[in-house]
Parts: structure tokens; sequence; C-alpha cells
């Protein structure tokens, strides 16, 4: 029965680092395919802007309310906008001057380039917000440069690979002195497992142990 025990314990055991193994490389290769989409969508935004946008229109006793919520990069930026209409109905705001988009949600693409207005409200790491408030509509927009975002992203694949690099050529010297790779106990006088971890160390031979030369006769 302990045995058994034992045996369903080691099965558990295999299948949460295979599990955990399966998702730090999700994790690793998600981060590094959306670090990489954002520098795409940075050096892109050069030369056009995309636009994601949806716009709701809902009829009220007190008029017509249209609420716009858009998404889009613009030189470098990445722009979260906001905008509120409230008007008896959509010719009040045409008469105003407003562009009033249709509803639904859509995806544009546009190759007129200007510059993102830097005048908002500075906030950390280059996010900057602006406003504007009149009686028919509200608007917002938060600025947010792409590097940011591609730097977060970036941030956990290059660290783990520089982890890997250091970790090898640290195993590396130990080794090299005798020592165990996994917690650099003396092995000189145990070389085939370490006392102190229990960490195995696999002998490879060397190319004359492996090809031993023939005798000659």
């Amino acid at each position: 029965m302990a045995h058994q025990d034992g045996v369903r314990l080691r099965g558990s055991v295999a299948n949460s680092r295979k599990y955990l193994r399966s998702l730090k490389w999700a994790v690793l290769i998600g981060s590094t395919a959306v670090a990489l989409a954002i520098i795409y969508l940075q050096v892109r935004s050069y030369s056009c802007s995309d636009r994601l946008e949806c716009t709701r229109w809902t009829q009220t006793q007190e008029g017509l309310v249209i609420q716009y919520r858009a998404v889009r990069t613009m030189n470098t930026w990445l722009l979260f906008e906001n905008a509120t209409w409230h008007a008896p109905d959509a010719e009040t705001l045409e008469k105003n001057g407003y562009g009033i988009p249709q509803p639904g949600l859509t995806l544009t693409r546009d190759y007129e380039i200007y510059e993102v207005s830097t005048s908002g409200t500075p906030w950390i790491f280059g996010l900057r917000r602006s406003s504007l408030v009149n009686p028919l509509a509200y608007s917002s927009q938060l600025a947010v440069p792409l590097r940011l975002p591609a730097i977060l992203f970036g941030t956990l694949p290059m660290s783990y690979f520089a982890w890997r690099v250091i970790a090898a050529r640290r195993n590396r010297n130990r080794l090299a002195a005798g020592q165990c790779a996994a917690c650099g106990y003396d092995l000189r006088a145990t070389p085939d497992r370490c006392p102190e971890c229990g960490h195995v160390i696999i002998q490879i031979p060397s190319t004359d142990q492996a090809h031993p030369t023939p005798e000659r006769h």
C-alpha cells in the first residue's frame, strides 16, 4: 500500500513538473510574440495609423447619447480615446461641427499621420492624459508610448535566456573544478552522485574511451 502511494505521489510530481514546464514555455513564447508584434506596430505607425473603434447610439428621453471608444496607433504612440455626445438628435451635432461615427465595430487604416499632442497631463513612464469638455460632448485621451509595452513584454524572455546563459557558464565552471553543477558541492570523493543535494552526475566518456585504438599484434 505504501509502495503504491509512493508511486502515485511520484507520478503526481512528474505531471506537475510537466505542466509547469509547458506553462513556462507558453508564457515565454507568448511574451516574445506580443513584444515583436508591438515593435512591428511601432515601426508601422510611422507610415499609417491603425484604429479599432466601437460606437453605440442610445436614444433616451433627454435625447441622443453617442458613446465612442477607440484604440489606435499613431507616430509611435498607442492612443486610447473615449468620447460621449449628448444632443436632441444627430442633426444638432452635425450643425455644431461634430463628425459623428456610425454605430458598430470597425477597423480602419489611415495614412494621414500627424504629431500626437503632448500637452496633456504627464504621468509616469511617458503616459499622457488629456480631456475636453463642452455642453454637447466630453472626450478624453490616454497616450501610451509603444516602447513601454514592448519593454514590459520583452523583459521576461530576455531575462530568462540571459539567466540560462549565465547558469550554463556557471555549471561548466563547476564541473571543470570537480564540483556539483546544481549546488557547487565538492565531488572529488563521490564523482557519481552529489551527497549534498542528490544530483546524479552523468559521466560523458572521452573520445579515446568511446573509440579505443585497436592494439597491433
